[in-house]
């Protein structure tokens, strides 16, 4: 089993809570507004750091909600309770999620039209689905789900000369995919504030075996490759 955890974002939380304290001694006025105001801001300034780094900025409100919370009083803005405005920024996360997903290059999908036969797609908002997929030959499959839940079994295709891409873009949802065992699966996704989980090793399969490259991102949502 792996577990893949957004390590850009631990990292710019650690470089912006060390700034913030270092600002906080020299800057009077940060000292006034106490270490769990400075925490939120830290969280704000690293969440809006990966955005950057990601070129996604659907985590904006919820970074803007954070420092409002941080600094609100500070700087004598009006007062609005902080789980209001949590709950307003995750529903604008997920209103941009679903309404302005991101559609990474994709040179399989230019070639859809002419093999649409081992090209897979599915997207859907609030939607629950179980599907197998027919026997044959998968080029590239693309998955998008937004405040769902989408399980997609891949036992009865073959990649196309040996290897083959699947897209994952994975909002306020869950994707599970089931694989066979003997696929080797190379990790390529962006998980921002979420869980990816692949079972098996890859490094006990045979190197002569199907590769599968999974890459996308999961945001508020979790995405399970299970095997076969």
């Amino acid at each position: 089993m792996k577990r893949k955890f957004p390590r850009a974002l631990i990292g710019l939380f650690l470089l912006a809570g060390a700034a913030l304290l270092v600002a906080g001694q020299l800057i009077g006025g940060l000292r006034s507004i106490g270490l769990g105001s400075l925490v939120l801001a830290t969280l704000a300034l690293a969440l809006i750091g990966n955005c950057y780094q990601q070129k996604s900025y659907r985590l904006f409100p919820l970074s803007a909600a954070l420092l409002y919370i941080a600094f609100g009083e500070a700087l004598s803005l009006p007062g609005l309770p902080s789980l209001a405005l949590i709950v307003a920024a995750l529903f604008l996360v997920a209103a941009l999620e679903a309404l302005f997903p991101r559609r990474p290059i994709d040179p399989g999908a230019r070639r859809a039209k002419a093999e649409t036969g081992s090209n897979f797609s599915l997207s859907g908002i609030f939607m629950r689905e179980n599907c197998r997929l027919p026997p044959g030959v998968l080029e590239s499959a693309r998955i998008q789900c937004s405040f769902g839940k989408i399980k997609i079994n891949f036992e009865q295709v073959e990649p196309k000369n040996g290897a083959a891409t699947v897209y994952v873009n994975c909002g306020f949802g869950r994707v599970r995919l089931i694989m066979p065992k003997h696929w080797i699966i190379e990790n390529e996704t962006n998980c921002a504030i979420g869980m990816l989980w692949i079972g098996g090793n890859a490094s006990e399969a045979d190197e002569n075996a199907p590769r599968i490259t999974l890459t996308g991102n999961v945001s508020f949502g979790s995405l399970e490759v299970s095997r076969a």
